[in-house]
C-alpha cells in the first residue's frame, strides 16, 4: 500500500560552499585591484562582476536552497511524486508527476552521469542539492503529456521505496484501465 512520504535533499559534498565562498574572496581582491589601478579598469571590473555573477548563481542554485522529495496523494487520489524547492521562506513546487508514469529508475554514479546521453524527444531535469555529486537517482518518466529524464539524490533506501511504490502504482492503473 502507497503511504505519504517526505524526504529533505541533503548535499553530499561542500563543493558548492567551497566554490561560492572562493568566487567572493576573488571578486573581493578583483575589486581591490580595480580600485588600486590606474589602466585598464574596465576589463578589470568586468571580471569582478562575472565573479559576482558566478558566485550569486551557485548560491541561488546550490547553497542557499533546499531540496524535498515527497510522495503523497493528488485531489483525485492518485499518488504522485513531487519536488519542492525551499529558498529562505518560499516554497515553490518544480515537478509532480504521477507515480505510475515512472517507468525505470537507476543509480549512475559522477562518470556514468556525465557519459548519459537524454534520449530525443525526453526532457532532461536535474534537482540536485550538490554541485558534482558522487552519485544521483535517474527517474525515466513516460506519460501521455510528457517523456522526461528526472536527476535526484537520494538515498538507496528512498529509491527503494520509490520503485516499490512505482511498480505498485502501475499495476493500480493497469487494474483501472480493465
Amino acid at each position: 500500500m502507497i503511504r505519504e512520504h517526505f524526504s529533505r535533499a541533503k548535499s553530499s559534498n561542500p563543493n558548492a560552499q567551497r566554490a561560492f565562498y572562493t568566487l567572493l574572496c576573488a571578486a573581493a581582491a578583483i575589486f581591490v585591484l580595480y580600485c588600486a589601478s590606474p589602466l585598464y579598469k574596465g576589463i578589470i571590473g568586468m571580471f569582478c562582476v562575472a565573479a559576482i555573477t558566478a558566485a550569486v548563481l551557485i548560491y541561488t542554485k546550490y547553497v542557499g536552497v533546499e531540496y524535498f522529495y515527497d510522495i503523497t496523494f493528488d485531489s483525485d487520489g492518485t499518488s504522485v511524486f513531487v519536488v519542492r524547492q525551499v529558498t529562505g521562506k518560499r516554497s515553490s513546487t518544480l515537478c509532480r508527476i504521477d507515480l505510475a508514469s515512472i517507468v525505470k529508475i537507476d543509480r549512475l554514479d559522477a562518470d556514468q552521469k556525465k557519459a548519459h546521453k537524454t534520449e530525443a524527444g525526453y526532457l532532461k531535469y536535474s534537482y540536485l542539492p550538490t554541485l558534482a555529486p558522487k552519485s544521483v537517482l535517474l527517474l525515466k518518466v513516460s506519460s501521455r503529456r510528457e517523456h522526461a529524464e528526472i536527476f535526484i539524490e537520494a538515498s538507496d533506501e528512498f529509491a527503494a521505496l520509490l520503485s516499490s511504490y512505482a511498480d505498485e502504482a502501475r499495476s493500480l492503473s493497469l487494474e483501472e484501465d480493465f
